[in-house]
């Protein structure tokens, strides 16, 4: 399905963090981010995936500490 089918159907898309083990983050790039800290990968999600214990960050996003903005999983 196309990212904007998708979107038209009512899937949700953002970015989400997954946090990365100690040993890992020379291997990885590492972002913070709205207080979190971890591996940002871009998502489409169902409309009946559970995400009530995922924080989905929007595809356009101030980050309230820094004041940088997300947009399509860029800092500028």
């Amino acid at each position: 399905m196309h990212v904007s089918c998708a979107l038209t159907a009512g899937f949700t898309a953002g970015f989400d963090i997954q946090p990365v083990k100690g040993s890992r983050r020379d291997i990885v790039q590492v972002v913070n981010f709205g207080g979190e800290a971890g591996v940002m990968t871009a998502g489409v999600w169902c409309p009946e995936h559970d995400l009530r214990k995922t924080i989905v960050h929007p595809l356009i996003e101030v980050d309230p500490i820094t004041g940088e903005v997300i947009y399509l999983g860029l800092l500028y």
